[in-house]
């Protein structure tokens, strides 16, 4: 059984759901908007500790940005 991967697009969704820009969310990261651009489009996999910002700053758990195995993309 495939474990749990990062979704781009369960962020992406998420973020546009709660009507906040990847400028602000990218502000409270303390990284580029293209940053938050990356993570969205697939280009780059946020690490542990940005996944736990990125929940913060959208006020839901981590997992919710998870997928299982090949439904991930």
């Amino acid at each position: 059984m495939p474990g749990l991967q990062f979704s781009p697009a369960a962020l992406r969704r998420i973020r546009q759901d709660k009507k906040v820009s990847q400028h602000a969310v990218a502000e409270r990261l303390g990284v580029l908007h293209t940053t938050i651009s990356k993570y969205e489009r697939g280009r780059c996999r946020p690490s542990a500790p940005a996944l736990m910002e990125l929940a913060e700053a959208l006020g839901v758990q981590p997992t919710a940005f998870m997928t299982r195995g090949a439904d991930a993309a």
